[in-house]
């Protein structure tokens, strides 16, 4: 995007510099609405910069009507090829592909244009009509940025649409609303591959399917991540500013709906062009260029790249239709209720390429029988299953209301815990968990508000009153583990429950205890709920919904919160704050009242601001050290990982200076969870060598244990070699080889 019309002139010059490419391809117009302006076929530089600045070419006339000083000229549209498209491309130079490419890219911004909308503001409506007609001049760049004055290949187009489009209802030039057309960016990039992947396989070339594209068959790995040093350089961004890249797709997916690894690959992107270098670096020749390109492959690479090696490689890792969609749906639903229904087509793309064609995806997001919208116009959907688990969820615990038995059943308690006995809310809690005569019970609790004293004086006093056990759960073996330090020693996870029968047996007839509860997804909900309803439970649910919230899909506990299903008790002073002025502070937080929290904070001296990065460090290092000494523990928090060893580093010098910790150094390697979701498990193109699988602790002994070295039980792996297995299925377990079948069968 440009903010301005002297920010669209720059992109115009650095699209067009002779030093960004040597073929010196000339910019080309396109969208009806070129036409419409008689532009012509090639994009001059007055052009460009006239309707950047809101004019018509060629005349002084404005072009929308409004005409503000912040206006926002256009958009930046990018369609990048595969790598290995691109190193085959430098290669080769072979027209036909290029041919392709463009091809490509013109029939989805004709798939873009037929979607594009301006707002209607006449006559006091405020809605969005689809105009469908764009202006956009497009550039066709061969390279990466430099580094170290030395580019890779990359092919790939950049679309600038002008933010104006012609409303023919009203007879006028209107500015363009992109965001329907940002929100489903993820739908046009996966049909753009499609299509280019259905073009390359229809012309003989072989392709191998990826998680997010493909990739030419014959060509390596090995060889792509030598050509990738650009991404491998984001990448390596992207893993220290993390924390900021996922608040800021977090916010993205929040605004457009965006799945989260599609929002958080433009967030990355962002971060990419921001730190990208000028490509006047660029200081060889197309020659040269080329030779130091051939220089870092083997003979074997090269040969991998001639086109009797790509044509005569055998198109790999494709699915049958039925098994994309399946593993379509079960990606786009796991982590969310609804999906926008140009994700759902772009999934089925992503999971079908080179099986499904872009009307067949279309088709099935608009009219699958699986999918239901909100009304008949909607752009977003959801499925049967996703509301049938809310809606049972929901109707059970309604069911519940007022038919039971007193939990406590009727008696009276005296308590032993100080802090329930001398406050108020905390007895209170307790009191309504024993008078409950709901089928599910809830008390909610801001952070060190109590609530596990609270909880453990009325899994007492149930126990004592009622004469029944209670089984106390979490969503988490980590969770667990809290609760068993925390004095609940018999604590097992939400999932356990679910898939062992033996505990199901002990629980029957017992008081079922959650805490954490806004981590259970509606699917875990509609389970617990709908087993203490057939099984003589009862349930009682503990959290904070503006604390926690489910990894899958349903915030269970705020839907039946906003339905009025449930009447939480609510714990709202805070214990483990000692200091009367930070337990104010923090109360504001907890209340969201940030600056009002914030201000208290800084009023008692909590917050130091120090600028210098040396003394900062300086002063954080003797804070811990001073901790260090008193035997006290401390935390240290930044906002991004490349902060944390930074100050870990400097911490550690101080360690190593006071002799606490020795001179020699320990080099460990860390795990990085792969966060996949069920579909991408069951798809062997995300199992690459060197890959390790841990199995969770809740996983059942017959699911560890290896067969002779094979993986069984996942249709879409067929077999899957794996390094130190044993009769008992001990782990973790090394990926050394993946192979795919084409067929759920």
């Amino acid at each position: 995007m440009s903010d301005s019309a002297e920010g669209a002139t720059k992109y115009f010059d650095a699209a067009l510099a002779t030093s960004d490419y040597y073929q010196k391809d000339q910019g080309i117009w396109g969208g009806k609405g070129a036409e419409m302006l008689g532009l012509g076929k090639q994009v001059v530089r007055e052009q460009f910069i006239a309707l950047a600045s809101n004019k018509v070419p060629g005349s002084d006339q404005t072009l929308t009507a409004r005409n503000k000083d912040k206006r926002t000229p256009g958009y930046d549209f990018c369609f990048s090829v595969p790598k290995s498209i691109s190193v085959y491309l430098a290669e080769t130079g072979e027209q036909a592909v290029e041919r392709m490419v463009e091809e490509s890219f013109k029939e989805t911004m004709a798939d873009i244009e037929s979607r594009m909308e301006t707002r209607v503001r006449v006559g006091g409506q405020d809605t969005d009509r689809t105009s469908g007609n764009l202006v956009y001049a497009w550039f066709v760049h061969r390279e990466t940025r430099p580094i170290d004055g030395m580019p890779d290949p990359h092919f790939h187009i950049h679309a600038y649409v002008f933010n104006a489009t012609l409303d023919e209802t009203e007879n006028r030039w209107k500015a363009g609303q992109f965001i329907n057309l940002k929100a489903d960016a993820p739908f046009y990039e996966a049909a753009f591959n499609a299509r280019l992947a259905g073009k390359l396989i229809g012309s003989g070339y072989g392709i191998r399917r990826t998680e997010r594209d493909f990739e030419l068959a014959s060509v390596t790995r090995g060889l792509i991540d030598k050509f990738s040093k650009r991404t491998i350089q984001i990448e390596e961004l992207a893993r220290r500013e993390y924390t900021v890249l996922s608040a800021k797709a977090r916010a993205l997916v929040k605004e457009t709906g965006m799945e989260f690894g599609d929002a958080f690959a433009q967030a990355k992107a962002e971060l990419g062009a921001k730190s990208r270098k000028s490509k006047t670096e660029i200081s060889v020749s197309a020659q040269e260029q080329l030779a130091n390109w051939r220089s870092q492959m083997t003979p074997e690479e090269r040969e991998s790249l001639r086109v009797e090696s790509v044509k005569g490689s055998r198109t790999e890792n494709l699915l049958e239709p039925g098994l994309a969609k399946a593993l379509a749906i079960t990606h786009l639903f796991e982590r969310s209720s609804i999906a926008r229904e140009l994700h759902a087509a772009g999934m089925l793309l992503r999971r079908g390429i080179g099986r499904v064609s872009v009307d067949q995806a279309k088709a099935f997001a608009a009219n699958d029988s699986r999918f239901i919208r909100p009304h008949p116009g909607a752009r977003v959907i959801t499925t049967r299953e996703v509301l049938r688990e809310e809606s049972e969820m929901l109707e059970i615990v309604k069911a519940g209301r007022g038919q039971y038995e007193k939990i406590g059943r009727g008696g009276s308690w005296e308590p032993l815990s100080p802090i329930v006995a001398h406050n108020e809310e905390q007895a209170a809690a307790v009191e309504h968990i024993l008078r409950s005569r709901d089928l599910v019970t809830e008390v909610r609790g801001v952070a060190g508000a109590g609530k596990t004293t609270m909880l453990l004086e009325a899994a007492r006093a149930i126990a004592g009153l009622s004469g029944k056990d209670v089984l106390v759960f979490a969503p988490s073996s980590s969770a667990t583990k809290q609760l068993k330090e925390e004095g609940f020693t018999q604590s097992d996870t939400v999932q356990k429950l679910m898939r062992n029968t033996v505990l199901q047996d002990v629980a029957r007839g017992n008081i079922l205890l959650v805490d954490e509860a806004g981590f259970l997804s509606a699917k875990q909900m509609r389970w617990i709920v709908a087993f203490a309803s057939e099984n003589g439970c009862r349930l009682i649910l503990s959290g904070d919904t503006r604390q926690h919230h489910s990894v899958e899909r349903g915030d269970s506990v705020r839907v039946l919160e906003n339905l009025g299903a449930l009447k939480p008790a609510a714990l709202t002073k805070i214990f483990r704050q000692k200091i009367a002025a930070l337990r104010e502070a923090v109360g504001d937080l907890a209340k969201g009242k940030t600056k009002s929290g914030f201000d208290k904070l800084e009023q008692c001296g909590a917050i130091v601001e120090i600028e210098d990065q040396a003394r900062r460090l300086d002063a954080i290092c003797k804070k811990y050290l001073e901790a260090s000494r008193n035997k006290k523990t401390s935390l240290i928090i930044a906002p991004t990982h490349a902060e944390c060893r930074q100050i870990a580093t400097a911490v550690r010098q101080v360690l190593k200076k006071e002799g606490v910790l020795s001179s020699t150094e320990q080099t460990i390697t860390r795990l990085e969870r792969l966060n996949l979701t069920a579909a991408q498990r069951q798809d062997a193109v995300n199992y690459e060598p060197g890959n390790v699988i841990e199995f969770t602790a809740e996983q059942p002994a017959a699911s560890r244990a290896a067969n002779n070295g094979r993986w069984s039980g996942d249709r879409a792996l067929q077999s899957l070699s794996l390094k130190g297995t044993d009769r008992n299925g001990s782990f973790p377990y090394l990926v050394r080889a993946v192979s795919m079948s084409s067929s759920p069968d």
